[in-house]
């Protein structure tokens, strides 16, 4: 990613880092050091550095090329891959649905070499993001690590907002013991209580569900998720 702009300046006083300013048509060009692409919408995603590079088994892997792939395949709007101790793996997606890990794998193993494959794949409604707008791998990597300790699928919310979202769907499902990780409409959920349901986040949180979010996001860990992301947006 490049800027340029009133705010951009010429070069930095002592002259250091040159190779980062360009010149073109008498404007002033800035390389950020970050990655990014633009979504269908006209918005700017930032992915982050562009120097994110580890050695693995004395090969170097550079994560912005899994990630990339990731994005190739048919689904996936968004991919993050991050490394624990330098050593593992592990690739976060945000996508309609969450994929078949093994076959997921297998996708990518047909576009990257076996050493650039990511150890564990994690489904996620939406990514953390830092005070700036980019998406805060620190975060990533926690959820990733109370993940493994829990043993249950990786959601973005707090317990304390999972648990009110629970206790939303139990009074308008009229039913006791649920969990973040049920599927909404397997748990006697249907069309007449996905609206009643979406009509009441809405109000409670301010936000502007569409009934087609329940029916993309089922699983009621997922749906808070989308819910606070809205709130953050």
């Amino acid at each position: 990613m490049f800027i340029s702009g009133i705010g951009t300046v010429n070069g930095y006083i002592d002259g250091r880092n040159k190779e980062k300013f360009s010149y073109i048509d008498g404007a002033v060009w800035y390389d950020c050091g970050d990655t990014g692409y633009l979504t269908e919408d006209g918005s700017l995603m930032i992915c982050g550095r562009n120097d994110r590079q580890i050695k693995r088994n004395g090969k170097r892997i550079e994560l912005g090329g899994i990630e990339t792939k990731l994005r190739e395949i048919e689904g996936i709007s968004n991919a993050v891959v991050v490394t624990e101790n330098g050593k593992e793996l592990i690739a976060f997606y945000t996508a309609g649905q969450k994929y078949d890990t093994a076959k997921l794998r297998k996708q990518l193993a047909d576009m990257l070499p076996d050493y650039m494959l990511p150890d564990d794949f994690i489904f996620t409604a939406a990514f953390p993001l830092t005070h700036n707008g980019k998406i805060n791998t620190k975060a990533l990597l926690e959820l990733y690590r109370n993940t493994e300790k829990s043993g249950r699928d990786c959601f973005l919310s707090s317990e304390e907002q999972l648990h009110e979202l629970v206790e939303i769907c139990e009074n308008q499902l009229q039913i006791k013991g649920l969990k973040p990780d049920d599927n909404f409409f397997k748990i006697g959920g249907d069309s007449l209580s996905a609206i009643m349901l979406i009509t009441e986040l809405n109000s409670i949180y301010e936000c502007e569900l569409s009934l087609a979010d329940i029916f993309t996001y089922p699983v009621l860990g997922e749906l808070c998720d989308i819910i606070h992301h809205h709130e953050r947006n």
